[in-house]
């Protein structure tokens, strides 16, 4: 912890609502949610599941579209918008979500997009050895000894936000993918699964596998998720 800084300090203890006072449903998932690096794969997460899943946390709610405008008044293109379950720089959304599938009851072995307008998964062909080194590398950067049930992988179409905001465009996405993250744990938390943020990844990797070039649409942010291990108890 921080060293205090010098001052007389205020009391909060004092005015906090006791320890018993019932919690929301939200402080609940809150105090509730936790990284999960172990998963049972005897008991893979379900496809049902995972819809659930991306539906809570990404998919679009709404659309509109609006003329640009700077405070004068229309100036140029129509721009399109949406409404997700989290907050995004903007209503920029550059973020996309991709899926590497290693188990999940119902959905083959592979490399999916998530498409967040139409709610579906889309396969996207990939290496086999690609797809094991995505594993792999999820695996060593958690510490965990087997590999997630399924590695979500957030990539950012950088244009979408750097058009309007150019240098604090980069600094805006990690915002993004931070927020998106914690949605990520309060979804699956809720659900009675787990979820791990990962702090690594590999943009060139990601690139391969995409086709497409790091700095169009690129590897930001990465989640382990599936159905956690059971944890022995203490004895």
């Amino acid at each position: 912890m921080r060293a205090p800084w010098p001052g007389t300090p205020i009391d909060l203890p004092e005015q906090t609502p006791a320890p018993d006072t019932p919690a929301s449903p939200l402080l609940a998932l809150q105090q509730a949610r936790g990284s999960v690096r172990d998963f049972d794969d005897a008991r893979p997460v379900t496809l049902s599941e995972l819809a659930r899943f991306l539906q809570q946390t990404a998919h679009v709610k709404s659309k509109w579209s609006n003329p640009l405008d700077f405070g004068e008044g229309p100036l140029g293109p129509v721009l399109d918008y949406t409404a997700r379950p989290y907050p995004a720089a903007g209503s920029a959304y550059e973020l996309e979500i991709y899926l590497t599938v290693n188990h999940c009851e119902g959905l083959a072995r592979g490399f999916y997009h998530y498409d967040a307008d139409r709610h579906v998964l889309v396969s996207i062909a990939a290496r086999a050895h690609d797809i094991e080194m995505q594993f792999s590398a999820a695996s060593f950067a958690m510490d965990a000894m087997k590999q997630p049930q399924i590695l979500i992988t957030i990539a950012a179409r950088f244009d979408r936000v750097a058009w309007k905001y150019s240098a604090i465009a980069y600094s805006l996405i990690l915002k993004d993918v931070g927020v998106l993250l914690q949605t990520f744990y309060l979804a699956a938390t809720e659900m009675g699964l787990g979820g791990c943020a990962i702090g690594t990844g590999n943009i060139d990797l990601f690139a391969r596998m995409t086709g497409l070039p790091f700095h169009v649409e690129g590897s930001v942010g990465q989640f382990a998720f599936g159905r956690g291990a059971a944890v022995p108890s203490e004895t």
